[in-house]
């Protein structure tokens, strides 16, 4: 009989703390959490994981209807790290009207370790980042 392999989702970690973010601004860098792919006894927060499932929980509206961008840093030491590069958009409006959990899309850990924060775009707004892994199981 042939193993199934599902996908097993880990426990929820807050990859950017709850922040007051400008408009056309970055969360600050000291707000963030290294998710960690290792194997070597340190923080390992995503171990097995290739991917995570994002999720925006916005606390504090914008005044306007807004945008949010989802960005990203990597290292293959813990260490040594990229520069913020942009990773994609949140496919929903961050509305005006009232504060909501919005699916910010999955990511890709490419690296051994990666950091992720939002932009907000056009007027700013309160947000935490929260990110649950996705790891392969076999059965």
């Amino acid at each position: 009989m042939a193993n199934k392999v599902y996908i097993e989702s880990t426990s929820q970690e807050t990859a950017q703390a709850s922040e007051a973010i400008s408009a056309d601004s970055l969360a600050s860098d000291g707000n963030v959490t290294t998710l960690d792919r290792t194997h070597d006894g340190g923080s390992e927060n995503m171990i097995g994981c290739s991917d995570v499932t994002l999720l925006l929980d916005v606390t504090a509206e914008p005044s306007t209807d807004a945008t949010a961008e989802v960005w990203y840093r990597i290292s293959q030491d813990g260490t040594n790290w990229s520069d913020w590069r942009y990773s994609h958009t949140v496919g929903a409006t961050i509305a005006s009207a009232d504060a909501d959990l919005y699916d910010a899309g999955l990511f890709e850990l490419v690296a051994p370790y990666c950091e992720l924060k939002i932009k907000a775009i056009d007027y700013g707004f309160t947000c935490t980042l929260y990110a649950q892994g996705n790891r392969p199981e076999i059965q």
